[in-house]
């Protein structure tokens, strides 16, 4: 059965992307599913179309629809100047309409574009074949023109082009600066008299709007205007032509209420008939197509103190659905929203609510699919926002357009919830690619395993876990509140996902003001209080009796965050019932006082939740009281904004995490100190610290292993006159018949697996590995005086090629296919039937001949460790905070002393490498033997008997792992170390794939060798090697890491080209050396068990034994290169490097003591005091 380990932080999380650059001009239509197309003109001087889209990295994609037309106009250098688009409402067709400017020539152009299909994948959006654009170039004879210059284009945002086939094109004359309205066919058949020119009803001093409609009256469209002439607005209604031949036209002129200042229409009828919206001062007034005459009156349908100097108004109606956007003289963005029917009713349209404040720059719509409205906003000094409305809880979101990045240091960073999920099959092994079907309580965008994603309850997702069987959704924030998950398992097993448990958990252990006295930490590890020092004690008991009482509310709504049913709101009888259920805070006289009393609030203004509390949090001083009254198990929400009182429901929990951000915002806590409280923050001093300490204990490892490899071939020539007798001693081992995944799944989770914080580094390395780049490179190795050892060597191979080929066969199909649920027992007597008589001979004839080989040709491939790396987000990160390029050698150390940092500081509440003259002494040893001498130092306080006794891993009463204490920095080195495996697992996994499809990939050769090496770090044997199994064990960990590097030489080994010698010799003999060196490591694996059977080594002999198949079953591509697809074999390879990761990482908090859970009879070792890792220390 499928388990989900699930969690989540509010942290700041990253992508690699660029942000869309300010526009100087931008509209929006929509796809059928409800994605935006954004249209808009940049600082390049072209117009792109930039569609949001599913299941792309960034979720927008730019064309370029400016660049296309330079074929047209050839010698010609060409640039957007202004355009205008529109989309049918009743079919969808869009028209675009682009006026391009010629530098050589000072011409403006106008072409376009008609009956686009709405459809996301419509042709017309992936390939410039596939746009047609016609020229509608200048035709007037009767007013030549030379040269042409185009104020403006003009198309109702809903023109249906069946309709009113025209646009309207403002042309500049260049002598009197005045500006004629022209009739443009948007016709491609109409080939002469496509300019018309347009003469409206009089001068103007100033064009405050146009739009084209049409009247009940009128039997065309015709140009409304709304202008200036000396000092006298007029309102004008201006028809296209007459039915009944040549000659002038009937102008209407209409009624302008008071301080008209912008227009806008909306289409009522199949006709064509439009309402006419007139924003004058202090209200929005409608003439109904009815009343659109030289009499007619128009009705103020929306009356409020924010209508004042409007200069733009936008209608939108999706449905039943209409609303209104305005945008105020101070910048001020608002809407109210009715009904269709309801648009000539004051009494249908709601409250107008400010969304946006300062905006220079506001593009609306409806989702055509959800209703809910969008908004693209900028405001000066800031990044295009898009604005959207969750159609089930009324809240709002924001988030800028992302591009595809063009260098790897474009970076977006952003506050997220990031949910980390490690899906697991039933032998608790990481499930790698398994179906999941995700949905969500309300329509959001996500990025989901990195691709961006819209999650719904009406529309389950199914998608595949990543090759490590993981799942993570990151969902940008700008606030505590979030929306839900659900996960379904193709087995059915099911998981509800909360990311704001935390949030809560923390919130809800708020009872006085001194638990609001707590200090936070930013990333660079600055402290501040969390309270402001202005705030008073008594303040901070009002703000935390207020946050005692939203967690209780919080917990009467459903978990899942979902939205209750809200009862009616009836205010007399909430009045009615004085100061029962209620609470809130008072802001009078500059002060915070906890008050409990509803008071009259007859008259509240009805509003949406979300609406209302993105509004005071932009106006928070403005904010003079609110009170929460719950009644009937409805909690109403009352917030007093001058004069007026405005309500709502909190409906969902969401709700609830938004009132209480707006508390804290109120008293001056900035939302990045609520994160650093309620959230996660990267500690990157404590983790660069650990970078440092394994950068220097990788780097004195490899020197150590190469100084060494003599030593190791004389220790492996002499173990071998032996090797073959201990072997068939293996059947006298104690036998337990526990499975690692039994064990594993028995565990439970160890603290900090599933962490987004721990797997930050893994996952932007798995997200990001394909795109980096590198200009490392090795040369082909002097290897004069070889070429016997190499005719040796090979001879070797080819004389066991048959018996490795049958006994890695039966590896495979015995053992490594069933990896997960065999028991050690079965794994140890499979194992000896198949290589008792073939390791030994393996070793001699090809491990230890090759070993000069490897010393002679390392040295050739180290300055590849510190080549630089250019790998996307991963590289600024470590740049922002290092001050310093990334090299390999820093990756490989990075994405595993993160988890190590976070895990163990989960685990321990401090830092593994504390900054204290013991790390000190760590980062500056100039040799392993120097490292070995600090590791070997007892603790500072020596461990009494009852700490003695929880050094090991334990299991509490409640069935959860327990992290063992640890004292000494060896103790603290050895926990880390199964860390650094776990992650390192996640980097080897992910570079071997890409190996296996690239083996030319510089970056996957090189990232996949210093990855190796923290994925062997619980081999380094940090006290020198006394026993036969630990001389084994430390000479084929080095011999292994050395090979390891050498292997990155073979990245510019071509297949079928000219390669020099040692490249031809080595591309043939290294998997065979792998499977030797894998099958022999089998040996002191397996015999760690004579030492202990405590459940600790027997997880960790299993996950070795994991670690030494991948080795084993990689010859696969030697053996079967064409029978195994290249998904088949990745997914074997990648299994195994997981199995080994989780494994090892599990035993450091497994208990080192044997127990009485093995079978009776079985011997069960001498007791505890053996490492987790296989090499005692």
């Amino acid at each position: 059965m499928t388990t989900f380990q699930v969690s989540t932080e509010l942290m700041k999380n990253q992508k690699a992307a660029q942000v869309l650059s300010d526009q100087s001009e931008f509209d929006a239509l929509q796809t059928s599913d409800g994605n935006a197309l954004f249209f808009g003109i940049g600082d390049t001087g072209i117009l792109y179309v930039t569609q949001e889209q599913q299941s792309v990295t960034t979720g927008w994609t730019p064309v370029d629809l400016t660049s296309e037309l330079s074929a047209l106009l050839p010698g010609l250098t060409v640039s957007a100047k202004t355009f205008a688009v529109s989309q049918a409402s009743s079919t969808g067709d869009i028209v675009v309409a682009q006026v391009v400017h010629t530098a050589e020539d000072g011409q403006d152009r106008l072409f376009v574009l008609t009956g686009l299909s709405y459809a996301p994948d419509a042709p017309w959006l992936a390939s410039s074949m596939n746009r047609t654009w016609v020229p509608r170039a200048y035709d007037d004879a009767a007013n030549p023109l030379d040269p042409v210059t185009l104020s403006y284009v003009r198309l109702e945002s809903s023109q249906d082009t069946q309709l009113v086939p025209y646009l309207v094109a403002g042309v500049l004359a260049p002598q009197t600066s005045y500006v004629s309205n022209y009739l443009v066919s948007l016709d491609p058949g109409v080939t002469t008299g496509v300019w018309q020119e347009y003469v409206t009803a009089e001068n103007y001093t100033q064009l405050l709007g146009m739009a084209l409609g049409m009247p009940q009256s009128s039997l065309v469209f015709g140009l409304y205007e709304l202008y200036t002439l000396s000092g006298n607005t007029s309102l004008t209604f201006t028809p296209s032509g007459s039915l009944y031949g040549p000659g002038p036209v009937v102008v209407t002129k209409l009624d302008p209420p008071g301080g008209a200042s912008a227009i806008a229409v909306l289409p009522v009828d199949a006709q064509g008939h439009t309402n006419l919206y007139v924003a004058a001062e202090g209200s929005i007034n409608l003439f109904a197509p009815a009343q659109q005459t030289n009499t007619g009156t128009s009705v103020a349908v929306i009356t409020d103190a924010l209508v004042t100097g409007v200069d733009l108004v936008e209608v939108n109606v999706v449905g039943d659905l209409v609303t209104l956007w305005a945008r105020n003289s101070d910048g001020t963005v608002f809407y109210s929203r009715c009904t269709v029917e309801g648009q000539a009713d004051p009494a249908a349209w709601s409250a107008p609510i400010p969304i946006g404040q300062g905006a220079d720059q506001v593009a609306s719509s409806l989702n055509l699919v959800t209703g809910a409205s969008s908004l693209f906003l900028h405001t000066s000094g800031e990044n295009l926002q898009q604005l959207a409305q969750d159609p089930v809880t009324t809240q709002w979101s924001s988030r800028p357009l992302l591009l595809p990045p063009l260098a790897t240091d474009d970076v977006y960073e952003a506050y997220t919830f990031t949910t980390h999920i490690n899906v697991l099959d039933a032998s608790s092994m990481p499930a790698a690619a398994s179906p999941v079907t995700i949905t969500a309580t309300s329509p959001v965008a996500v990025y989901l395993n990195d691709v961006y994603t819209t999650l719904t309850d009406a529309a389950p997702l199914t998608v595949a876990a990543t090759d490590v069987g993981t799942v993570t959704i990151v969902q940008e924030t700008q606030t505590i509140g979030a929306v839900c998950y659900a996960i379904v398992a193709d087995d059915g097993t099911t998981a509800t996902i909360n990311p704001m448990t935390g949030p809560l958990a923390t919130l809800s252990g708020v009872t006085t003001g001194t638990d609001l006295d707590v200090t936070v930490t930013d990333e660079l590890g600055n402290t501040a209080p969390l309270v402001p020092a202005g705030v008073t004690p008594a303040q901070q008991d009002a703000v935390a009796q207020c946050v005692q009482q939203f967690s209780q509310v919080a917990q009467s709504l459903p978990s899942d965050g979902s939205v209750t049913s809200a009862a009616a709101y009836r205010p007399s009888a909430l009045t009615a019932r004085g100061g029962g259920g209620a609470f809130g805070l008072s802001f009078a006289d500059a002060d915070v006082q906890f008050i409990t009393e509803v008071g009259d609030v007859t008259g509240a203004i009805e509003a949406f939740a979300g609406d209302v509390l993105r509004w005071i949090e932009g106006v928070v001083d403005d904010v003079v009281k609110f009170v929460v009254q719950v009644a009937d198990d409805v909690a109403h929400f009352f917030v007093t904004l001058g004069d007026d009182i405005y309500h709502f429901i909190l409906t969902c929990v969401s709700d609830v995490m938004r009132g209480v951000q707006f508390v804290f915002q109120k008293i001056g806590v900035a939302f990045d100190k609520l994160v650093q409280w309620l959230g996660f923050i990267f500690s990157w001093n404590d983790i660069l610290r650990t970078h440092a300490v394994i950068r220097t204990f990788f780097n004195c490892y490899i020197t150590y292993s190469i100084d060494n490899l003599e030593t190791y071939k004389a220790g492996l020539i002499t173990l071998c006159t032996t090797l073959q007798d201990t072997i068939n001693t293996w059947a006298g081992l104690p036998q337990p018949s526990q499975s690692l995944g039994g064990e594993v799944a028995a565990a439970g989770s160890p603290p900090g697996q599933s962490s987004p914080a721990a797997n930050w580094g893994t996952h932007q390395l798995h997200s990001n590995a394909s795109g980096a780049t590198t200009t490392a490179s090795t040369d082909e190795p002097d290897v004069s005086g070889f070429a016997a050892v190499f005719e040796d060597i090979l001879a070797a191979i080819d004389r066991e090629r048959d018996d490795i080929h049958a006994a890695y066969t039966a590896i495979k199909t015995q053992i490594v296919d069933q990896l997960a649920t065999l028991s050690v027992e079965t794994i140890m007597e499979r194992l000896f039937a198949i290589i008792a008589d073939l390791v030994v001979e393996s070793l001699e004839n090809i491990v230890i001949a090759v070993i000069d080989v490897l010393a002679a040709v390392v040295q050739g491939v180290l300055s590849t460790l510190d080549a630089t790396i250019d790998i996307p987000v991963l590289s600024w990160m470590y740049k922002k905070f290092a001050h310093a390029p990334l090299s390999f050698m820093d990756l490989a150390c990075l994405i595993t002393a993160i988890p190590a940092t976070v895990i163990y500081k989960i685990a321990h509440g401090t830092a593994p490498f504390p900054d204290d003259a013991t790390t000190t002494a760590l980062i500056d040893a100039p040799d392993f033997a120097t490292i070995r001498t600090i590791l070997a130092q007892p603790a500072a306080e020596p461990a009494n008997a009852a700490v003695r006794a929880t050094l090991s891993g334990s299991v509490d009463p409640a069935g959860a792992l327990v992290a063992p204490a640890l004292g000494s920095a060896g103790d603290r080195w050895k926990f880390s170390a199964n860390v650094l495996a776990l992650a390192a697992s996640f980097g080897v996994s992910t570079f071997s794939a890409i190996k296996i499809y690239y083996p030319t990939n510089a970056v996957a050769s090189i990232g996949n060798a210093l990855c190796y090496i923290p994925y062997c770090s619980p081999d380094f044997g940090i006290a020198s090697a006394q026993t036969w199994d630990q001389i084994m064990n430390e000479a084929i960990t080095g011999i292994s890491i050395v090979k390891a590097l050498v292997d990155i030489s073979l990245f510019t080994f071509v297949k079928g080209g000219q390669n020099g010698a040692f490249l031809t010799f080595w591309s043939e003999a290294s998997p065979f050396v792998e499977y030797v060196i894998s099958t022999a490591w089998m040996v002191p694996t397996i015999w760690a068990l004579s030492h202990n059977t405590s459940v600790q080594t027997i997880v960790s002999v299993a996950a070795n034994v994991s670690f030494n198949a991948t080795g084993i079953v990689g010859i696969a591509a030697v053996f079967d290169p064409e029978s195994i697809s290249k998904g088949i074999f990745t997914g074997v390879v990648v299994a195994t490097i997981l199995a080994y990761g989780v494994g090892i990482f599990a035993s450091s908090f497994l208990p080192d003591d044997t127990t009485s859970r093995w079978p009776p009879g079985t011997n069960q070792g001498p007791g505890p005091g053996v490492s987790a890792s296989v090499s005692p220390v």
